[in-house]
Protein backbone atom coordinates (compact mmCIF):
# COMPACT_ATOMS: atom_id res chain seq x y z
CA UNK A 1 0.00 0.00 0.00
CA UNK A 2 2.82 2.41 0.85
CA UNK A 3 4.39 1.78 -2.57
CA UNK A 4 1.13 2.75 -4.30
CA UNK A 5 0.83 5.92 -2.25
CA UNK A 6 4.33 6.94 -3.29
CA UNK A 7 3.81 6.19 -6.99
CA UNK A 8 0.47 7.96 -7.38
CA UNK A 9 1.70 11.43 -6.40
CA UNK A 10 4.72 10.92 -8.65
CA UNK A 11 2.55 9.97 -11.63
CA UNK A 12 0.16 12.84 -10.90
CA UNK A 13 3.08 15.24 -10.86
CA UNK A 14 4.24 13.95 -14.23
CA UNK A 15 0.73 14.41 -15.64
CA UNK A 16 0.45 18.01 -14.44
CA UNK A 17 3.93 18.77 -15.76
CA UNK A 18 3.07 17.23 -19.14
CA UNK A 19 -0.15 19.24 -19.43
CA UNK A 20 1.70 22.44 -18.57
CA UNK A 21 4.41 21.69 -21.15
CA UNK A 22 1.77 20.97 -23.79
CA UNK A 23 0.16 24.35 -23.14
CA UNK A 24 3.52 26.09 -23.41
CA UNK A 25 4.35 24.25 -26.64
CA UNK A 26 0.95 25.11 -28.10
CA UNK A 27 1.38 28.81 -27.32
CA UNK A 28 4.80 28.83 -28.95
CA UNK A 29 3.42 27.14 -32.07
CA UNK A 30 0.51 29.59 -32.30
CA UNK A 31 2.83 32.57 -31.79
CA UNK A 32 5.24 31.30 -34.45
CA UNK A 33 2.41 30.86 -36.95
CA UNK A 34 1.01 34.31 -36.16
CA UNK A 35 4.45 35.84 -36.75
CA UNK A 36 4.72 34.05 -40.09
CA UNK A 37 1.20 35.16 -40.95
CA UNK A 38 2.17 38.79 -40.39
CA UNK A 39 4.86 38.46 -43.06
CA UNK A 40 2.49 36.72 -45.45
CA UNK A 41 -0.16 39.41 -45.00
CA UNK A 42 2.37 42.08 -45.94
CA UNK A 43 3.52 40.03 -48.93
CA UNK A 44 -0.12 39.74 -49.94
CA UNK A 45 -0.47 43.53 -49.79
CA UNK A 46 2.56 43.97 -52.07
CA UNK A 47 1.47 41.24 -54.51
CA UNK A 48 -2.07 42.60 -54.66
CA UNK A 49 -0.69 46.05 -55.52
CA UNK A 50 1.21 44.52 -58.43
CA UNK A 51 -2.00 42.99 -59.74
CA UNK A 52 -4.16 46.09 -59.17
CA UNK A 53 -1.78 48.74 -60.42
CA UNK A 54 -0.10 47.09 -63.39
CA UNK A 55 0.74 50.43 -65.03
CA UNK A 56 2.28 51.91 -61.87
CA UNK A 57 3.91 48.97 -60.18
CA UNK A 58 7.14 50.81 -59.37
CA UNK A 59 5.38 53.74 -57.69
CA UNK A 60 2.34 51.95 -56.22
CA UNK A 61 3.85 48.69 -55.03
CA UNK A 62 3.55 49.74 -51.36
CA UNK A 63 0.01 51.12 -51.49
CA UNK A 64 -1.84 50.36 -48.25
CA UNK A 65 -4.97 48.20 -48.39
CA UNK A 66 -8.03 50.25 -49.13
CA UNK A 67 -10.02 51.93 -51.85
CA UNK A 68 -7.14 53.53 -53.80
CA UNK A 69 -7.49 53.36 -57.58
CA UNK A 70 -4.90 53.41 -60.34
CA UNK A 71 -5.29 57.18 -60.56
CA UNK A 72 -4.78 57.75 -56.83
CA UNK A 73 -2.53 54.89 -55.69
CA UNK A 74 0.63 57.01 -55.85
CA UNK A 75 -0.88 60.04 -54.15
CA UNK A 76 -0.04 60.77 -50.51
CA UNK A 77 -1.18 59.26 -48.13
CA UNK A 78 -2.15 56.03 -49.92
CA UNK A 79 1.33 54.55 -49.87
CA UNK A 80 2.76 52.96 -46.73
CA UNK A 81 5.95 54.99 -47.16
CA UNK A 82 3.85 58.18 -47.18
CA UNK A 83 2.16 57.14 -43.95
CA UNK A 84 5.54 56.60 -42.31
CA UNK A 85 6.80 59.95 -43.58
CA UNK A 86 3.75 61.67 -42.08
CA UNK A 87 4.60 60.10 -38.70
CA UNK A 88 8.40 60.37 -38.63
CA UNK A 89 9.25 62.98 -41.25
CA UNK A 90 11.37 60.43 -43.11
CA UNK A 91 9.87 57.49 -45.08
CA UNK A 92 13.05 55.48 -44.53
CA UNK A 93 12.71 55.46 -40.75
CA UNK A 94 11.15 52.38 -39.07
CA UNK A 95 7.53 52.48 -37.94
CA UNK A 96 5.19 50.02 -36.26
CA UNK A 97 1.79 48.92 -37.53
CA UNK A 98 -0.87 46.39 -36.66
CA UNK A 99 -2.12 44.14 -39.43
CA UNK A 100 -4.84 41.53 -39.58
CA UNK A 101 -7.86 40.20 -41.40
CA UNK A 102 -11.38 41.52 -40.99
CA UNK A 103 -13.51 38.41 -40.30
CA UNK A 104 -16.85 40.04 -41.19
CA UNK A 105 -16.75 40.38 -45.02
CA UNK A 106 -16.68 37.14 -46.95
CA UNK A 107 -13.43 38.10 -48.69
CA UNK A 108 -11.51 38.78 -45.45
CA UNK A 109 -9.88 42.11 -46.38
CA UNK A 110 -6.47 42.93 -44.92
CA UNK A 111 -6.38 45.83 -42.48
CA UNK A 112 -3.20 47.82 -41.92
CA UNK A 113 -3.24 50.42 -39.16
CA UNK A 114 -1.82 53.91 -39.25
CA UNK A 115 1.82 53.89 -38.07
CA UNK A 116 2.23 53.68 -34.32
CA UNK A 117 4.73 55.69 -32.30
CA UNK A 118 5.43 52.91 -29.82
CA UNK A 119 7.27 49.65 -30.42
CA UNK A 120 5.60 46.42 -29.40
CA UNK A 121 8.46 45.34 -27.13
CA UNK A 122 8.85 48.73 -25.44
CA UNK A 123 6.84 50.21 -22.59
CA UNK A 124 3.97 50.95 -24.98
CA UNK A 125 0.46 49.89 -23.99
CA UNK A 126 0.05 46.37 -25.31
CA UNK A 127 -3.69 46.69 -25.93
CA UNK A 128 -3.17 48.41 -29.27
CA UNK A 129 -1.43 45.25 -30.51
CA UNK A 130 -3.85 42.70 -28.99
CA UNK A 131 -5.23 39.91 -31.20
CA UNK A 132 -8.78 38.62 -30.90
CA UNK A 133 -9.98 35.12 -31.80
CA UNK A 134 -13.09 35.22 -33.95
CA UNK A 135 -15.24 32.65 -32.23
CA UNK A 136 -18.20 32.52 -29.87
CA UNK A 137 -18.38 29.61 -27.48
CA UNK A 138 -22.05 30.24 -26.71
CA UNK A 139 -24.65 28.17 -28.59
CA UNK A 140 -26.67 29.90 -31.30
CA UNK A 141 -30.45 29.69 -31.06
CA UNK A 142 -33.34 31.55 -32.75
CA UNK A 143 -35.08 31.69 -29.37
CA UNK A 144 -32.28 33.62 -27.69
CA UNK A 145 -33.47 36.82 -26.06
CA UNK A 146 -31.59 39.92 -27.11
CA UNK A 147 -28.63 40.35 -24.80
CA UNK A 148 -28.91 36.85 -23.29
CA UNK A 149 -25.37 36.06 -22.03
CA UNK A 150 -25.95 32.31 -22.34
CA UNK A 151 -26.63 32.17 -26.09
CA UNK A 152 -26.66 34.36 -29.17
CA UNK A 153 -28.72 34.82 -32.33
CA UNK A 154 -25.77 35.38 -34.63
CA UNK A 155 -25.74 32.49 -37.11
CA UNK A 156 -22.58 33.44 -38.92
CA UNK A 157 -19.89 30.80 -38.97
CA UNK A 158 -17.05 31.74 -36.66
CA UNK A 159 -13.88 31.95 -38.69
CA UNK A 160 -11.55 31.04 -35.79
CA UNK A 161 -8.94 33.44 -37.13
CA UNK A 162 -6.86 35.81 -35.04
CA UNK A 163 -7.75 39.39 -35.88
CA UNK A 164 -7.09 42.95 -34.74
CA UNK A 165 -10.85 43.60 -34.81
CA UNK A 166 -12.34 43.53 -31.31
CA UNK A 167 -14.65 40.68 -32.18
CA UNK A 168 -14.96 37.33 -30.48
CA UNK A 169 -12.60 36.42 -27.65
CA UNK A 170 -9.61 38.55 -26.55
CA UNK A 171 -6.38 36.56 -26.45
CA UNK A 172 -3.03 37.05 -24.73
CA UNK A 173 -1.20 37.25 -28.08
CA UNK A 174 0.04 40.61 -29.34
CA UNK A 175 1.39 41.24 -32.84
CA UNK A 176 3.17 44.24 -34.30
CA UNK A 177 4.61 44.77 -37.77
CA UNK A 178 7.73 46.92 -38.07
CA UNK A 179 8.36 48.31 -41.55
CA UNK A 180 11.46 50.14 -42.70
CA UNK A 181 12.07 51.24 -46.29
CA UNK A 182 15.40 51.56 -48.01
CA UNK A 183 16.47 55.12 -48.85
CA UNK A 184 15.43 54.66 -52.49
CA UNK A 185 12.01 53.29 -51.38
CA UNK A 186 12.45 50.19 -53.54
CA UNK A 187 12.63 47.74 -50.65
CA UNK A 188 10.87 47.35 -47.34
CA UNK A 189 12.21 45.33 -44.43
CA UNK A 190 9.25 43.73 -42.66
CA UNK A 191 9.58 42.37 -39.13
CA UNK A 192 6.61 40.55 -37.63
CA UNK A 193 6.78 40.28 -33.83
CA UNK A 194 4.43 38.31 -31.60
CA UNK A 195 4.67 38.33 -27.83
CA UNK A 196 2.71 36.46 -25.19
CA UNK A 197 3.01 35.92 -21.42
CA UNK A 198 4.60 32.83 -19.95
CA UNK A 199 4.38 33.12 -16.20
CA UNK A 200 6.13 36.33 -15.19
CA UNK A 201 8.02 36.55 -18.47
CA UNK A 202 7.03 37.65 -21.98
CA UNK A 203 7.99 35.36 -24.84
CA UNK A 204 9.00 37.15 -28.05
CA UNK A 205 8.78 35.48 -31.47
CA UNK A 206 10.13 37.38 -34.49
CA UNK A 207 10.13 36.69 -38.21
CA UNK A 208 11.58 39.03 -40.84
CA UNK A 209 11.70 39.36 -44.61
CA UNK A 210 12.66 41.89 -47.26
CA UNK A 211 10.00 42.76 -49.85
CA UNK A 212 10.93 44.70 -52.97
CA UNK A 213 9.24 46.43 -55.88
CA UNK A 214 10.70 43.70 -58.08
CA UNK A 215 9.42 40.41 -56.64
CA UNK A 216 11.33 38.26 -59.14
CA UNK A 217 14.55 39.55 -57.61
CA UNK A 218 13.69 38.23 -54.13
Amino acid sequence: MSVIMIIIPYVSGLYVSSVRNLAIDRNEIVASLLAEEGLELMRNVRDTDFLRFTQKTQSCWDTAPGAATSSTCDINPNRISDKIKALTGNPALPAWFTIGLDPVPANFPIMLSQPLNEALDSAAPLEQYKLWLDEDSRPASPTCALGDPNCHKDFRDDTHIYTTVQRGVPTFFYRGIKIQFSNDLKRMHVESTVIYPNGKDMVVIRRAKNLTNTPKAE
